[in-house]
């Protein structure tokens, strides 16, 4: 910090070294902005690869985007200065002649001193994201179900208060009254 050791740092220099160590580590204290991490070139190069333990992480905080359909779906995650956000949906794929669910909108990276790096998955990791997407998914199908057969419900519902009235009465007007 500032051109010091850990070890050389007054207490309140430790406890902001502590802080920053954190952000980079990932553990359960507050979550400091990322201006007070200031990375150097010597300790970070950006190159857009993922550790396992940073993918583990962002994986851990992954969650459906609001504005996912069962037509075209999302995952987004961040963590301090990693951003995921993958979108899938249906493709068909000709060799096997079945339709898949894929990637098909990569928005990830990792921010180095205001610029932007995609980040690249292995495809262990790209396995992974479908899985998820997958179970997005899976989630929004059941959801458009239920939806569906709720809506069928009370269509029924009314169509049977309906015919039940009109047995009761031919005079139509005297029930709007």
């Amino acid at each position: 910090m500032n051109g010091k050791r850990y070890n050389e740092c007054v207490p309140f220099e430790r406890e902001a070294f502590n802080e920053a160590l954190h952000v980079v580590r990932g553990g359960k204290k507050r979550i400091l902005p990322v201006n007070v991490f200031t990375t150097t070139k010597e300790n970070y190069t950006p190159s857009g690869k993922v550790s396992k333990a940073m993918f583990d992480c962002l994986i851990s905080k992954a969650y459906a985007d609001e504005d996912s359909t069962t037509d075209y779906f999302a995952i987004t995650a961040t963590h301090g200065i990693y951003h995921l956000w993958v979108a899938g949906e249906w493709v068909r794929d000709e060799n096997a002649n079945r339709s898949t669910i894929a990637i098909t909108y990569n928005d990830s990276y990792v921010m180095y001193k205001g610029e932007f790096y995609e980040l690249k998955f292995t495809n262990e990791q790209k396995s992974k994201l479908i899985d998820l997407l997958s179970k997005v998914y899976e989630r929004l199908e059941k959801e458009y179900e239920d939806a569906r057969w709720a809506d069928y419900h009370e269509t029924e519902s009314s169509m049977a208060y309906a015919h039940e009235m009109n047995n009761l009465t031919d005079d139509w007007y005297s029930l709007t009254l």
